[in-house]
């Protein structure tokens, strides 16, 4: 017979309820008192954990998903400029190129956004849950979760390579190797 291991990962996959009138306790900025040069600028409550890092525009916009699968652009003063629904959480940091804000959904499909108004371009199913950050090289588009790496056309979101993660270590051990993976 043949032995099944266990995989390295294990990030559970699961749709939360969240009571968006509920408030959550949020950090103690008090530190700030020993530093008063340090201003609050802005502060933005979520309905829902944002677990990656943000995309912080050249004009100070912020751009982030939350679990409840929710892309929200804020402005330079905080203020909610728009907000997209996948329906599922996000835990891809979103990535800006040529006016599109590109991220992966735990739902599996590659989403791309117009920047300016958060209208839907295009998504495109991938049979994996992205959890990876976006990154743009080359004029290509690669993301990978669910130890799977894509290669996209931004402009189409046409898929140019799939690979299993056999390709790429682990991203938590090394920087990703992305050589083999270029489509030429």
């Amino acid at each position: 017979g043949v032995r099944t291991l266990n995989s390295w990962t294990g990030v559970a996959i699961l749709t939360h309820q969240y009571d968006a009138s509920v408030k959550y306790p949020r950090p103690d900025y008090g530190i700030n008192e020993k530093y008063p040069q340090v201003k609050e600028g802005w502060i933005y409550n979520s309905p829902a954990n944002i677990i990656s890092p943000p995309c912080v525009d050249d004009k100070g916009g912020v751009t982030v998903g939350n679990q409840l699968g929710e892309m929200v652009q804020l402005t330079s003063k905080g203020k909610k400029k728009w907000s997209y629904s996948t329906g599922a959480p996000i835990y891809s940091s979103p990535v800006i190129y040529r006016s599109v804000v590109y991220f992966g959904g735990a739902d599996g499909y590659l989403y791309a956004l117009n920047e300016k108004d958060g209208s839907l371009r295009w998504k495109t199913p991938t049979g994996a849950a992205l959890l990876g950050s976006a990154l743009i090289a080359g004029g290509k588009l690669f993301i990978g979760g669910s130890e799977k790496y894509f290669a996209f056309d931004p402009e189409t979101g046409k898929v140019l390579k799939r690979e299993d993660g056999k390709v790429l270590k682990p991203a938590s051990f090394s920087p990703p190797n992305l050589e083999p993976f270029l489509v030429k």
